[in-house]
């Protein structure tokens, strides 16, 4: 009974379209992607490519949480490109939106928990072992025009995210256009991340709104 309730849980139906649509045959047919629950494609005219060993079920869509949160459902959106390089982990009710011109890349063994946001207009990377929980905004734009007042310059509403390897993300957090997060860093939750950090050293922990460095020397382990 258990096999078969496992078993429903994969959207089959939204995992063949998906690694067909978006993947060579010889890569599709192993099926890297895994879609649990419900999952709404809004756009997929863009592209995906996988740079790692491809084996079964290596990247998951909705699973994350998925004992913890009502399913709604995942949102994809696919204009840019796409890079994964190794297996990935989005939690239930994630939302991926790369807009046209947008690059999103996801180093080897990335978690994100539950209600994610990754909107991309520009370039947003996470290193290897990431870790975000719940209820987590990754923005590289402000999605909006922004003038100046006194010269009428239009700002530029877009700057890349990098986010190093073996960083955890606390629930809560906002991660603004801009941010650089060194290797190793945690940031604590509730936390709105709105600079670049790749001056401090890693083995950090930042917090606040805004975001500052409170701790050093701290390492985290699962």
């Amino acid at each position: 009974m258990h096999i078969i309730s496992k078993f429903f849980q994969h959207n089959w139906l939204a995992i063949l379209y998906f690694n067909f649509r978006m993947l060579p045959f010889k890569q599709a047919i192993k099926l890297p992607f895994d879609i649990y629950h419900g999952i709404r494609f809004d756009n997929l005219s863009g592209t995906v490519m996988i740079k790692a060993p491809i084996h079964r079920a290596m990247i998951k869509f909705g699973m994350q949480g998925s004992d913890m949160f009502q399913h709604k459902g995942c949102i994809i959106s696919i204009e840019g490109n796409v890079v994964f390089h190794g297996s990935c982990v989005f939690g239930c009710n994630n939302l991926l939106k790369v807009r046209k011109c947008g690059s999103a890349e996801f180093g080897d063994n990335c978690i994100f928990g539950a209600n994610n946001l990754i909107y991309v207009e520009e370039r947003i990377s996470f290193g290897r072992d990431f870790l975000s929980s719940w209820d987590c905004q990754f923005m590289d734009s402000d999605t909006h025009t922004l003038i100046n007042g006194k010269t009428g310059k239009i700002l530029k509403s877009t700057k890349p995210i990098t986010i190093g390897m073996h960083c955890w993300i606390g629930k809560h957090v906002n991660i603004n256009k801009g941010v650089v997060l060194p290797d190793e860093t945690i940031v604590a939750s509730n936390s709105l991340v709105n600079k670049d950090f790749s001056t401090n050293p890693k083995y950090c922990i930042v917090a606040g709104s805004p975001a500052k460095v409170v701790k050093q020397d701290i390492i985290w382990k699962i």
